[in-house]
């Protein structure tokens, strides 16, 4: 005969919360997944299965911070609208231990504290082609995380989560935006986790919430308005590739795309120096309907750009045009950018000068045509110069003057000029953003 702990014990166990309901997903499933040929001729190849299964996903423990990785984020990107008005937006928080960070290559930097945290938030006014951004660094008491909940925040920028909804705040000088999302479809773990290494006895994880709904209010000009929409999640931790150059980690292309018909498709190259652009071998999740992951292999999939803008203000040559091809699996698709200048100068937080923006997707997958829409990041093109008064990640060194500088940026563009917010009084012309 049970005692009453044991019953009440078991009681727990099968009252699974609604968010675990909606959030948890069995890997293992997904991973065992074989890729069917596409003709009777074609050899049938299995996936490259690893030697481990992933863990599930459970959005509850694992959205929480993971203060023992070297590296962590957090990030999302959506499309919104209200009425005839378009938006799209992109918010990433970031963690850094600070156990090899040096000042001035002279003193540790865990004598100022244990983390280094950032915080990059961008907003797209399709219907005024108008970018702005913004970006934060905390190294003191200006941001932090919660040990036993998802609750992230710098200043009053913040991403959270009560029961199934997860909670976005972030502002701008004339731009500000506070959303509630949803998961519409179940989390997906992603192989190899982009971006990062495996620490001792810490393994790198990267997975997506590919689909969420959203709703909530955009301020933009001092106009609030209601927007819904839908947006993509990324949750990733380990050792950053681009901080140890063992790695030889020059930078990676992602591309996160929602497509119409409610299919998803994640891949990423992750470039090293000297890499021939053809050669760069790249990585991809297709996620079906009903949230199914099948994992392509890398000899299955090329990546090819078809199109450069060299930014203005910085003189960095990105690649905002792409061909994504897939012949095993009837991928065929063109990513176009909706606006070209969607450079983040992140110099004074996270010293990376990167593109990320807003894409319209055409093409095939499985042989039919399809259209959607994602996001385009694109990092490591500035690697060759790295500013100074600001933190270098793979030498691991803060300047003086990096500890000092401890605000917030903000800067603007619209039709390809880039307007002054804040600190930064010049004024840049970019071509070909109509």
């Amino acid at each position: 005969m049970k005692t009453a702990p044991q019953v009440q014990r078991e009681g727990a166990l099968k009252r699974t919360s609604r968010f675990r309901r909606s959030c948890v997903v069995a890997a293992a499933r997904p991973m065992m997944r074989k890729v069917a040929p596409t003709s009777a001729s074609e050899p049938f190849h299995p996936l490259e299965l690893p030697t481990v299964l992933m863990p599930s996903v459970e959005l509850s423990a694992d959205l929480v911070s993971r203060v023992e990785y070297e590296t962590e984020w957090w990030y999302y990107y959506g499309y919104l609208e209200a009425g005839t008005r378009r938006f799209a937006f992109h918010l990433a928080f970031f963690r850094r231990r600070t156990d090899d960070v040096w000042i001035g290559s002279v003193f540790p930097l865990r004598w100022l504290g244990k983390h280094v945290r950032f915080a990059h938030f961008g907003l797209t006014d399709f219907t005024r082609r108008r970018f702005r951004y913004g970006h934060q660094r905390s190294m003191f008491n200006h941001g932090g995380t919660s040990a036993d909940r998802f609750h992230v925040w710098i200043r009053d920028w913040s991403i959270s989560a009560a029961g199934t909804d997860h909670r976005l705040r972030a502002a701008l000088d004339d731009a500000a935006i506070d959303l509630q999302l949803s998961p519409l479809k179940a989390a997906v773990f992603h192989r190899p986790p982009f971006g990062f290494l495996d620490g001792p006895n810490l393994p790198a994880r990267y997975w997506s919430c590919p689909r969420l709904s959203v709703a909530g209010q955009v301020t933009v000009e001092g106009q609030v308005v209601d927007v819904v929409g839908t947006a993509w999640m990324d949750r990733a931790y380990g050792r950053l590739a681009l901080s140890h150059e063992a790695s030889r980690a020059e930078g990676w292309d992602w591309f996160g795309i929602q497509f119409d018909d409610g299919r998803e498709l994640m891949f990423h190259r992750q470039r090293a120096f000297g890499d021939p652009a053809d050669e760069v071998p790249v990585h991809a999740t297709l996620i079906d309907g009903d949230g199914r992951a099948e994992y392509l292999k890398s000899s299955d999939l090329t990546a090819r750009a078809r199109s450069y803008w060299t930014s203005p203000r910085t003189a960095v040559r990105y690649p905002i045009s792409w061909m994504i091809a897939a012949p095993a699996h009837g991928i065929d698709l063109t990513i176009e950018p909706r606006l070209r200048n969607h450079e983040l100068d992140t110099r004074g937080s996270t010293c990376l000068m990167y593109w990320e923006g807003p894409g319209e997707v055409v093409g095939t997958v499985n042989d039919r045509a399809v259209t959607g829409r994602g996001f385009v990041e694109l990092v490591g093109y500035d690697r060759r110069s790295v500013p100074t008064g600001c933190f270098d990640f793979q030498s691991g060194n803060l300047s003086l003057l990096g500890v000092l500088n401890n605000e917030r940026w903000y800067r603007a563009s619209r039709d390809g000029v880039l307007e002054a917010d804040g600190a930064f009084p010049e004024q840049e012309t970019a071509t070909g953003n109509r």
